[in-house]
């Protein structure tokens, strides 16, 4: 080696090591500096401007920093706590508005029925809460006789208290010692951290709370919830060190009178709430990673045959819950293939129903594992598949290509004036085929657990009959949706949960017959669902004739098949 070479590797080394015992020195000037009590690191920025007492623009700065969950849950209070609310928010929780606060509302009144969603949400191994937006008030600014507002109402100094350690004055030092900090976004998060906590701290768990706050006889104790989201105790303690950001804003910043800092906050709140666009539930559907059912729905929408085939358009409407009346391919939407899936895979293994269900109102569905996902997906296929090969399906799969949304629709609309010859297929309905899902899950679950033991090939040898003689026109008075889910006077769907029972007995009735006393009370509904005149108690007969009195001991159902 050269002497050159020999003297470049000495500098090089000497460069090293002065580059890591500045590295040790700026850590340790860190360490001591984030050690300070009652400080925090944070991230400053600035955005937005207000004007001073002078009439010069002011840049509204904020700070980011980052705490632990149980932080969070110890110390940020929720933005309906702020002094000027206390007061403001009724009995049922909500905000009252009158003329005092009508200029200075900045928050509404969380929703505490959430919180165990929110709770459960973050007990499972996949979980993010975005950012909090925080405000940081000291006692003084709602003081307006405190010393640091001016005789004409302005702050002399700002709410936040904000040490620069780099020459840019971008890293540095909050104070939040003595300090309370306000959520303005973010109250339903920290509701939800609070729960863990609660869960954490002690056997009665998560107390269940109304809308308002007001504690409820119903407490999740905490072994039940370790016990739901198969948690030991070391990992909820482990969740709750877990960290994330909150961006600080100030109550008011020097310059700014009382009420145009209140402005400011609450414009801030406004445009949080406002901007953020909406999902409709297709799009919902398309993008959860979580629901069980979801996840299925989707690969049928996209994979199976009925839906998505070579040779034709896809028969999904992907984003509403509904078909249009107008002309169109469309089939179902996504929704319906969720709510199929749902109906049918939780009938036919209630166990998986258990398990992929929720535990509260509002809370996310814990992502099943990908082989139970494989098996429900299997299962659902072959339903769908079976669906497929019923004669309606095939007699639209065989038409002519270029009048294939004049088909589907003729087939899916009722009759009129302008359209005699639509058919009114109760299959070709989102509801029809939410009830026809649930009523063959209930077929082929085992009679042990309440169903009725059949195999899909054999139940759909049946419904393949009944469609072949047309039973699913549901317009017709001979058939057993007449009054059910067609309603006659308005010629148009009734899709209400009670309706959609009866259907589904209806169904269950026709493929695999039933015993007393359910035959009794399944005819005593359907009679009432056909009633004319309730003060006569006249009905409409499958006969198709006139209204006649109903008789109760003369059980008049369609026959089975």
């Amino acid at each position: 080696m050269s002497t050159n070479d020999s003297e470049l590797d000495r500098l090089v080394r000497e460069q090293q090591e002065a580059d890591q015992r500045k590295k040790v020195i700026l850590a340790q000037l860190l360490q001591e500096a984030t050690d300070k009590k009652g400080y925090v690191l944070v991230h400053a920025s600035a955005m937005g401007k207000v004007l001073t007492e002078s009439g010069s623009p002011k840049l509204v700065p904020s700070f980011a920093a980052t705490h632990s969950l149980e932080w969070i849950a110890d110390n940020i209070k929720l933005g309906s706590q702020m002094p000027f609310m206390e007061t403001k928010i009724d009995a049922a929780g909500k905000l009252i508005i009158d003329q005092e606060n009508a200029e200075e509302v900045k928050q509404r009144a969380p929703d505490w029925s959430r919180q165990p969603a929110l709770a459960a949400y973050l007990a499972q191994s996949q979980r993010k809460f975005g950012p909090i937006i925080a405000v940081v008030s000291p006692d003084w600014v709602d003081d307006p006789r405190h010393e640091n507002w001016s005789r004409d109402g302005r702050a002399l100094k700002s709410a936040t208290e904000y040490s620069a350690l780099d020459l840019e004055g971008r890293i540095g030092l909050l104070k939040l010692d003595g300090i309370k900090v306000y959520a303005l976004d973010g109250q339903h998060r920290v509701i939800g951290i609070q729960g863990i906590r609660d869960v954490r701290n002690g056997p009665r768990g998560l107390v269940m709370k109304d809308k308002s706050g007001k504690e409820k006889n119903r407490a999740y104790s905490r072994e039940e919830f370790l016990d739901r989201f198969h948690l030991s105790l070391e990992e909820l303690q482990s969740l709750l060190n877990e960290t994330m950001i909150v961006e600080y804003l100030p109550a008011v910043i020097a310059g700014e009178s009382r009420s145009e800092a209140s402005r400011r906050i609450r414009n801030t709140f406004i445009s949080i709430n406002s901007y953020a666009k909406k999902t409709d539930k297709g799009e919902n559907i398309l993008l959860d990673e979580t629901d069980g059912y979801a996840i299925v729905a989707r690969k049928a929408g996209i994979f199976h045959e009925l839906f998505n085939a070579s040779d034709k358009n896809n028969r999904v409407n992907w984003k509403t819950t509904s078909i249009p009346k107008q002309r169109t391919e469309w089939y179902t939407t996504l929704q319906t293939i969720k709510d199929m899936a749902k109906g049918y895979l939780s009938a036919v293994n209630p166990v998986r129903a258990k398990d992929w269900d929720t535990e509260f109102s509002g809370q996310m569905p814990i992502r099943p594992s990908e082989d139970d996902l494989a098996v429900a997906k299997d299962e659902f296929f072959d339903f769908l598949s079976h669906l497929h090969m019923l004669p309606l399906f095939q007699v639209l799969e065989k038409g002519d290509l270029n009048r294939r949304a004049e088909a589907v629709t003729r087939w899916r609309e009722f009759p009129s004036e302008n359209e005699p010859d639509n058919r009114g297929h109760l299959l070709l309905r989102p509801v029809g085929q939410l009830i026809l899902a649930e009523a063959v899950g209930t077929l082929i679950k085992p009679r042990n657990l309440g169903g009725r033991g059949m195999t899909l090939e054999a139940v759909f040898v049946k419904i393949s009959k009944l469609d072949s003689e047309g039973k699913f026109e549901a317009h017709q008075p001979e058939n057993a949706w007449f009054g059910v889910t067609y309603d006659p006077m308005d010629q148009k769907m009734i899709t209400s949960t009670s309706s959609r029972g009866l259907a589904h007995d209806l169904l269950v009735y026709l493929v695999a017959g039933m015993e007393e006393p359910a035959l009794s009370q399944l005819w005593v509904d359907f009679a009432t669902a056909r009633m004319v005149d309730r003060n006569r108690k006249t009905w409409r007969p499958i006969d198709g004739g006139d209204a006649r009195p109903f008789d109760e001991g003369k059980i008049e159902l369609p026959n089975p098949v």
